[in-house]
């Protein structure tokens, strides 16, 4: 109810006394409506303050490129990811922020600047014409989309300084970014001596990794001799500039790259690490995106 004046004095508006749901009567306090505490709606500036939109998570933010298929079930695309990516993310401590395939755009810059480091995932394969060379017939290639899409991001991570861990498919397309080739099929130029794929529904195997003893890799790891599991039916070639061989399987075929230069945090690994996270091996992989992340995330804020 408005309060009615009294002995002809002006109600003052910010005056006003409401009374507390849990506050006895005969004890009320003035509310001062510049004090209300209302939540922020879409992100609207409060009190004309802009709002800062780095400062809405506290933990780092890594964002991950997602999958993209288009067929007769869905002739319009469809963006997906695996569960493993986003569940390995948190549990390292980061906030996962999915980035499916766009064309680019203010929507796209709007959304990846909310993220502190970058996670690259698995998929088919590259369009090798990127690389220089014609279609191999075991070659799968990826949507167009989802290829323009992961160059994209890994373009702007490098420009803005960002940490990147790169899967699969995801280190792949950073070897071929950074100019670097691929093989096509693994058995082609290494035989079968290491099984390094299975048919889809299978178990992924493992086999053995060695490790570069004075790289970040190992650091991570810290081991130099690591069990991974596998499913790549391609490589790295020649690898891309700025990025060096860390590791290799029996067979001589490169299971991980990183950059040359200590104060850049890029790694490839063409293991899944993000199955095995109940090794704490392999979940160091992902929490040290995490904490290289953590520095840009706190300049961010």
């Amino acid at each position: 109810m408005t309060p009615q004046p009294t002995n002809n004095q002006p109600v003052n508006p910010q005056r006003v006394y409401r009374q507390p749901v849990n506050q006895q009567p005969g004890n009320r306090q003035p509310i001062n409506p510049q004090q209300v505490n209302r939540p922020p709606v879409n992100s609207q500036p409060v009190n004309n303050q802009p709002v800062n939109r780095q400062t809405i998570t506290r933990q780092p933010t890594i964002l991950i490129a997602t999958s993209y298929r288009e067929d007769e079930d869905n002739p319009t695309g469809e963006s997906f990811l695996r569960a493993d990516y986003v569940r390995a993310v948190a549990r390292a401590g980061g906030v996962p922020i999915l980035v499916p395939p766009m064309s680019g755009g203010q929507a796209w810059i709007d959304l990846v600047t909310l993220g502190a480091g970058v996670l690259m995932v698995g998929g088919l394969d590259l369009d090798p014409s990127r690389y220089g060379q014609e279609k191999h017939p075991k070659t799968v290639v990826s949507p167009r989309l989802r290829q323009e899409a992961d160059l994209r991001l890994l373009g702007w991570a490098k420009r803005t300084h960002r940490p990147i861990m790169a899967i699969c498919l995801g280190a792949q397309a950073l070897n071929v970014f950074r100019g670097g080739t691929l093989v096509q099929h693994i058995p082609d130029r290494f035989g079968d001596a290491v099984q390094h794929q299975t048919e889809p529904g299978q178990p992924r195997p493992r086999h053995d990794v060695r490790i570069e003893p004075d790289s970040r890799l190992a650091e991570i790891m810290g081991a130099t001799t690591m069990s991974v599991n596998s499913g790549h039916h391609q490589a790295f070639d020649v690898v891309g500039q700025l990025l060096r061989p860390v590791a290799w399987s029996a067979d001589g075929v490169v299971e991980a790259v990183e950059d040359v230069r200590r104060s850049r945090f890029t790694l490839g690994v063409q293991w899944h690490p993000e199955e095995l996270c109940n090794e704490p091996q392999h979940l160091a992989l992902f929490e040290a995106l995490v904490k290289a992340a953590r520095i840009v995330h706190r300049n961010l804020r």
